[in-house]
């Protein structure tokens, strides 16, 4: 069995200076237990891009000030999601790994997961 580091970083309060930005991983690197690090760049560069579409250089700024509201507090989100993702898929053997396996077990069969249980 392999043994690897997974180090997390607290979250950043800011992204931006002037006309300078941060996205994806600089932005908000977040541990891989729910397999949002990609998705959240690609949220990033919409925004990023939604933003700075048609702005002039002085407006840049202000653009860039808009991308971080629009994206910092979703991304802080996911960032901690996916944290208590990693405590929970992690617990030891015991009653509260049980739990957590019939809240899974529980929520798979509400949604349908599973090819088998749509008839694919």
């Amino acid at each position: 069995m392999y043994r690897y580091g997974i180090y997390t970083r607290v979250p950043l309060a800011r992204w931006n200076i002037g006309r300078v930005t941060l996205l994806g991983d600089s932005a908000h690197a977040m541990v891989p237990f729910q397999a949002q690090g990609a998705a959240q760049a690609i949220l990033d560069a919409a925004v990023l891009g939604d933003v700075l579409a048609g702005a002039t250089p002085a407006e840049v700024p202000g653009a860039l000030d808009r991308y971080v509201r629009g994206r910092l507090p979703a991304a802080t989100g996911m960032q901690a999601g996916s944290a208590r993702a990693g405590d929970d898929y992690h617990l030891p053997d015991g009653p509260e790994a049980r739990a957590r396996d019939a809240r899974m077990a529980a929520h798979a069969a509400a949604h349908r997961f599973l090819p088998q249980a749509r008839g694919w």
